[in-house]
């Protein structure tokens, strides 16, 4: 998934620190109210805390990528078990 990010926004510092964490454990990282669902303000609260240097516009389409595969549920965040079929295995 780093890479496919690296491809796709090209480099953001301090993205590199992801590469060892389990899909699973990323998951849970990202779901800061713990509802089985990572919207849009946890993924920014979570790379502002993590300090990986995402823009608005790199994390709009982080969203849209999932959006686009009909991964996004009708609030809007993407649950648990799209997140884990979209990035299986580990981060690479």
């Amino acid at each position: 998934m780093i890479g496919y990010f690296k491809i796709r926004l090209g480099q953001a510092k301090g993205l590199s620190k992801l590469t060892s964490l389990r899909v699973s454990d990323l998951f849970h990282s990202l779901d800061g109210d713990g509802d089985k669902a990572i919207s849009k303000e946890e993924l920014t609260k979570f790379l502002k805390t993590q300090n990986i240097k995402f823009n608005n516009a790199q994390i709009d389409e982080v969203i849209a990528l999932f959006t686009a595969e009909g991964k996004v549920d009708e609030d809007g965040g993407i649950n648990y078990a799209d997140f884990l079929e979209k990035v299986r295995g580990r981060l690479e």
